[in-house]
C-alpha cells in the first residue's frame, strides 16, 4: 500500500472510501488556507496531530508529514481530504500546513446539496454551509425550524 504522504501532494483532493481505498475525484476542488483559516466549508481542518510541544491545533510544521496517527485516521475515515498550504495574509513566506476534511453526502441522501445561485427557495446551513432547494419536498424537506438535511454530516 502506498504511504498517504506520497499521495497527498498540497492542494491535491483525494476521496476515501469505506475500505480503505483512495482515488482522486476530478470534480472537487480544494479551499483555500489563510491564516489557519478556511475560505470556505463544508471542509474542516483537522486538530490534534502536529508533534509541536505543546500545540494540538490544526497547523503542522514544515517538518511534519502526513503519516502515524494522522494517516491511520485518514485511511479509517471515508471523506475528502486535501493538504493545505496555510498562506498568511502579510504574504510573508509560509510556515505551515494542515489537512482538511469534507464528509461527503451519499448519493442516495434524500436531499441533495446544490450550487448556490440565489433562486427563490434556496437555504443554506450557517454551519456547513451547504446549500439545497427547500422547495423540493422530501421526507426532511422543506426543513422544519430551518434545520439543516445535512447535520448527519457536520
Amino acid at each position: 500500500m502506498r504511504e498517504l504522504n506520497a499521495i497527498m501532494e498540497f492542494d491535491h483532493v483525494v476521496r476515501v472510501h469505506a475500505d480503505g481505498s483512495i482515488t482522486e475525484p476530478r470534480d472537487v476542488y480544494a479551499p483555500d488556507l489563510h491564516d489557519g483559516e478556511l475560505d470556505r466549508g463544508p471542509w474542516r481542518l483537522m486538530s490534534g496531530y502536529s508533534g509541536q510541544h505543546g500545540y494540538s491545533g490544526p497547523l503542522m510544521h514544515q517538518s511534519e508529514y502526513v503519516g502515524g496517527a494522522l494517516e491511520r485516521d485518514i485511511r479509517a475515515t471515508p471523506g475528502l481530504y486535501v493538504a493545505l498550504v496555510n498562506y498568511p495574509l502579510d504574504d510573508s513566506e509560509p510556515d505551515s500546513w494542515a489537512v482538511a476534511h469534507c464528509v461527503e453526502v451519499p448519493d442516495d441522501w434524500p436531499v441533495k446539496p446544490i450550487t448556490p445561485t440565489g433562486a427563490a427557495g434556496e437555504a443554506t446551513c450557517g454551519e456547513c454551509e451547504r446549500t439545497w432547494d427547500d422547495t423540493v419536498v422530501t421526507g426532511m424537506t422543506p426543513t422544519p425550524a430551518a434545520r439543516c438535511p445535512f447535520e448527519p454530516f457536520h
